[in-house]
């Protein structure tokens, strides 16, 4: 007789928690919920057996890949496939945003059949599949495709099952457009009988057929479709660091972290990256009186877009002060001269006793042979433009206005309107993109320049809170032995993801001289 789902888990080395054990027993062997586990499926225990359609709305980091894979290994090893012709190939497809997040769940089969018996199964090979040759002389090939293709590249395939893995984030080449339906309309043609289509995802926005089926049927007692709301907390008993984590993060920002842990999903409408009611509140008629250090940002534009120079100030309780904005304007058919910008820059800057400014890469190396010819008395400071980097630019600064702690003279208020056009998207496993989009001719010039200008203080910041969240788990002896060993770590370069894992992660940042160390204060 064949093994369980579960069974066939822990068969592979893989200990499921008692929660996986009640997500994978209800998802695919038809097992009755477990009580404690009802909440799982928003309160129902009597889930739909052997369902075709699967909805798993995971958190980060609560092994659904894992879980995912190994699901999809033992239903090729274990479906039906008696009604197939001689020859004939059933496969397993994997479906995610990209080729190098599909090949992820791929490459955990592959280390499941390299390290078990199931070696002797391989027929072949390659970085996209994985075809084996069953028992009973059936042969099954498990491939992997990206989500602008899927629908296409699966046609013609005779399916056991499929995992769509990350489908809220499916796209179609070019587009902006959720395409998780057209992959699920292309795979359900050819699911052979007793096969399921899995949706394993993080949430996202409320559009696509992730959410479609989830509003339908989540803690619905007439569900057709078996669905999961599955936060990590629920399914990675087995680390407390993680919990840790999760708790630290909870209290440093509450909505991402019950987008990324809890499974929540965002608003229709969502992805304004500044929460609009604190950009309003930032707007004061007068500035706290401070003696802390100036610092300048400038973001560059010659033909459509304008030159932005902004002067911020570190005030008390971590304050960041909007104190001056410097803003040429391109005409029609008259770009600015780079020389010209400069110049007044140069002059702008000295009136608060600087002589530099933080730019990012853009005409960076334009600018110094300018400086340098025409020998204007100015440095220009390039921040990194690492992902890791970059996303601490904006999310440092977003956080700053969520605690209350900028202030923009009303002057300067058009600021917080570019500010509002900055727009946020999850990307898969973790993490946000921005981007910012055109409007009255201008590209957010002066928001670009003031999250420059704020960025020092941003990472002083960070490391304050560092070092006082480690004071506090020290004392708490939440911190762990492990500490010490992940610490001695070293990575070479800015902006490289260090400690990844350990529960102050996103307190932390790459010291540029290549160390463990995070920023200091």
């Amino acid at each position: 007789m064949a093994p369980t789902c579960v069974e066939f888990c822990r068969s592979l080395g893989l200990d499921l928690t008692p929660g996986q054990a009640a997500l994978v027993g209800a998802s695919f062997d038809g097992a009755p919920v477990p009580p404690e586990f009802a909440d799982l499926f928003g309160g129902q225990l009597g889930q739909p057996r052997h369902a075709s359609a699967i909805v798993w709305l995971c958190g980060r980091a609560s092994g659904k890949t894992l879980m995912a894979a190994a699901a999809l290994l033992h239903r090729g090893l274990t479906a039906d496939l008696s009604g197939m012709r001689p020859g004939e190939v059933a496969y397993g497809i994997i479906v995610a945003p990209d080729m190098k997040l599909a090949s992820l769940t791929l490459a955990n089969i592959c280390g499941w059949l390299d390290s078990t018996e199931l070696a002797a199964l391989v027929v072949s090979r390659n970085a996209d599949s994985v075809t084996l040759k069953r028992p009973d002389g059936r042969v099954i090939c498990i491939a992997v495709f990206a989500a602008s293709r899927g629908g296409s590249a699966v046609r013609g395939k005779t399916i056991f099952a499929a995992v769509l893995d990350e489908s809220c984030f499916f796209r179609a080449a070019d587009s902006a457009v959720i395409n998780d339906g057209d992959v699920y309309r292309a795979l359900v043609p050819r699911l052979l009988p007793g096969g399921w289509i899995l949706f394993a995802s993080t949430p996202w926005l409320r559009a696509g057929l992730t959410w479609d089926l989830y509003e339908a049927n989540y803690g619905k007692a007439t569900a057709s479709a078996l669905v999961a709301k599955a936060p990590t907390a629920r399914m990675r008993t087995d680390s407390p660091s993680l919990l840790a984590s999760i708790e630290a993060e909870r209290r440093r920002d509450p909505i991402n972290a019950g987008r990324e842990f809890d499974a929540d999903w965002l608003p229709q409408g969502s992805g304004s990256a500044f929460d609009l009611e604190s950009l309003k509140r930032s707007i004061v008629e007068q500035t706290t009186l401070t003696s802390g250090q100036f610092h300048a940002g400038g973001d560059w534009g010659l033909i459509a877009d304008m030159s932005s120079v902004c002067i911020a100030r570190e005030g008390p309780n971590n304050l960041i002060i909007v104190c001056d904005v410097l803003e040429m304007r391109p005409k029609k058919g008259q770009p600015l001269s780079l020389t010209n910008v400069l110049k007044q820059s140069s002059a702008f800057v000295a009136t608060y006793h600087l002589d530099e400014i933080n730019v990012d890469r853009h005409i960076l190396e334009p600018a110094r042979d300018t400086l340098l010819r025409e020998r204007i008395s100015l440095r220009l400071n390039a921040v990194s433009e690492s992902a890791a980097d970059r996303e601490l630019r904006y999310t440092g600064a977003i956080q700053a206005f969520k605690d209350g702690r900028v202030q923009i003279p009303r002057r300067f208020a058009a600021l917080t309107d570019q500010l509002a056009r900055i727009v946020s998207a999850p990307r898969p496993g973790g993490g946000h993109k921005f981007s910012v989009g055109r409007a009255d001719g201008n590209h957010a010039d002066t928001a670009m320049a003031f999250l420059l200008a704020a960025e020092p203080i941003v990472r002083r910041i960070n490391g304050n809170s560092f070092y006082n969240e480690l004071g506090r788990m020290a004392a708490s002896g939440e911190l762990g032995a492990s500490f010490g060993a992940q610490a001695a770590a070293r990575v070479s370069g800015r902006g490289v993801d260090v400690l990844e894992k350990h529960p102050l992660a996103h307190l932390m940042n790459a010291n540029p001289d290549g160390g463990w160390l995070p920023w200091k204060p």
